[in-house]
């Protein structure tokens, strides 16, 4: 009797797929796409005069390093890629949402003829 309950809890679990395995690589395409897309952006504007002072002059302070620019300099390539990259982190909740609008929708793009269940 034990094991036909254990059959019956599971059944459902099997039946209704979750969205991992739905959108599973359509996930990962799509977050690590606008990942790329917020680098691209964010980079040359961090380059190009984004007031970025405070942080840099924190980081150098922090780490002791001399990343920043003289002034009316640009901005070092190593500096605009890792304050981008931090915008990017602090940055990630709002990527996931926008990834999980997304995804469904890259997911039937992509699928060749099976579209995705909606639950």
């Amino acid at each position: 009797a034990k094991a036909e309950k254990s059959k019956d809890a599971a059944s459902p679990a099997e039946e209704k797929p979750n969205n991992l395995e739905l959108y599973g690589k359509a996930t990962l395409v799509t977050i690590l796409v606008l990942f790329a897309i917020e680098m691209v952006v964010l980079v040359p504007l961090v380059r190009s005069g984004m007031d970025i002072s405070p942080l840099t002059r924190w980081i150098d302070s922090t780490f002791g390093s001399t990343l920043t620019a003289e002034k009316g300099q640009p901005t070092s390539w190593a500096m605009a890629f890792a304050v981008a990259y931090g915008i990017t982190r602090a940055t990630k909740p709002i990527q996931l949402m926008l990834a999980g609008v997304i995804t469904p929708l890259v997911a039937r793009y992509f699928s060749s003829g099976s579209k995705p269940k909606a639950s």
